[in-house]
């Protein structure tokens, strides 16, 4: 079986050599006897966070923040996503760039959309608090079909 995802990132400079960003992957939500057969269904483990952290970072999506270490839950908490109610986990983590190691906030949501599974990823530095524009940027997102 081949199943064929989408991959679409956005990144901006926050502040000298700080980068913000980005994340949303889809996959259609193949389903076997009726169950989910989906890794990335509720993928907000840290094991996955990572994983997808480092797809994009091959997919050259995020400008450099797939490199992020050290994950730690902080909190969770509900957000709107492509008008779903879904937990938003939030992690705390280290990520190394040429510029050094720095301290960033990791913040993950999973939901099931029209036959597809869609994560969001958004990295920031820890030193700015983003919570709020995540928010926005997940109850703004849209899908389409392709």
């Amino acid at each position: 079986m081949t199943v064929t995802g989408h991959l679409a990132g956005h990144s901006r400079t926050v502040a000298a050599d700080r980068t913000a960003a980005l994340l949303l992957v889809t996959t259609p939500d193949v389903r076997v006897a009726g169950a989910s057969v989906n890794p990335l269904r509720g993928a907000t483990d840290p094991n996955a966070v990572r994983a997808g952290l480092a797809l994009a970072g091959r997919a050259r999506t995020l400008g450099g923040v797939e490199n992020v270490t050290d994950l730690r839950e902080q909190s969770v908490r509900n957000v709107t996503f492509l008008g779903t109610t879904a937990p938003l986990t939030t992690y705390a983590g280290v990520v190394e760039t040429d510029a050094g190691r720095a301290d960033v906030r990791v913040h993950v949501a999973s939901v099931e959309h029209e036959g597809d599974v869609v994560v969001a990823v958004s990295v920031h530095p820890a030193t700015m608090d983003e919570r709020d524009a995540v928010s926005r940027m997940l109850a703004a997102a849209e899908y389409r079909t392709v």
